[in-house]
């Protein structure tokens, strides 16, 4: 944790920080932080245990990773972070290069697209989820809300976009408000799911009310769409595809009953108001 919120001065003390360690070790990685707060922003399915093995994603507002494998210097690698990414969810203020202040600029409208958000009803897209029907089929069914912006890279004629992630991005749920029934249905028609032909080629298209999805356990993916009244779905599951004498992996059994379970949840959930 650097304590300051120059840019150059966190990746230098991240190079630092990567060369102490080398003195000691055969190998070594650091990731560096402005400060406290920055450090304290956690995923939401952030474990103790996860700043074992997935500690950049469990703790996203690191500034730079850096570090040297056991091969040596000549495998050295330095990633800096994504500044749109730490604009979107980090607090400690970090300004990252501008030359060109396109940064400037996509701060400025995102300030304007949030406060304009906060004229929209706020929902959650993962009350509209089955979370039996995730468990059941071995799905992990931890949820949490990463919805950043409910108006940003909206579709024609949408008004928001909520997406729910479980766990591990196994699962990623998107609904989206559309202002009338016709909107949403044009939306799920515009997914044109039937094209992914790798995916068709070797699994299966299946109605749900409203839209369809396609299975496919060789890859172990579905990918589906469907409408509920002006809400329109996008989800995509993915999972260890099966393999024959190992454990794990969903059937295709399995992938259907689990897509067409959250469909038939999400619509009661619609219908009743309940998200």
């Amino acid at each position: 944790m650097a304590d300051t919120v120059d840019y150059e001065e966190i990746v230098s003390l991240t190079d630092q920080c990567v060369k102490s360690y080398l003195a000691e070790t055969a190998a070594a990685y650091c990731y560096g932080y402005a400060n406290a707060a920055d450090y304290e922003v956690t995923a939401f399915d952030w474990t103790p245990e996860s700043d074992q093995d997935i500690y950049g994603t469990g703790r996203p507002c690191w500034i730079m990773y850096s570090g040297q494998p056991v091969a040596g210097a000549d495998g050295r690698t330095d990633t800096p972070a994504i500044a749109t990414s730490y604009i979107d969810q980090c607090p400690g203020g970090v300004e990252f290069p501008d030359p060109d202040g396109s940064l400037a600029d996509y701060r400025e409208k995102r300030e304007s697209s949030l406060a304009a958000a906060t004229d929209i009803r706020r929902r959650d897209a993962c009350a509209l989820i089955d979370t039996e029907a995730l468990t059941r089929n071995g799905f992990n069914a931890t949820l949490g809300d990463v919805t950043d912006d409910p108006t940003a890279h909206l579709p024609d004629g949408a008004s928001a976009s909520w997406v729910c992630s479980t766990a591990e991005g196994e699962v990623g749920f998107t609904a989206t408000e559309f202002a009338d029934p016709a909107s949403a249905a044009g939306d799920v028609e515009s997914a044109e799911l039937a094209t992914n032909d790798f995916l068709l080629d070797a699994g299966r298209l299946i109605a749900l009310d409203g839209g369809s999805a396609i299975v496919n356990d060789e890859f172990g993916l579905v990918e589906a769409a469907w409408s509920v009244g002006t809400v329109s779905f996008s989800v995509t599951m993915s999972s260890v595809p099966v393999t024959p004498g190992l454990s794990g992996g969903q059937s295709n059994s399995e992938l259907a009953d689990a897509i067409t379970s959250l469909a038939s949840t999400a619509a009661q959930r619609v219908a009743a108001d309940a998200w």
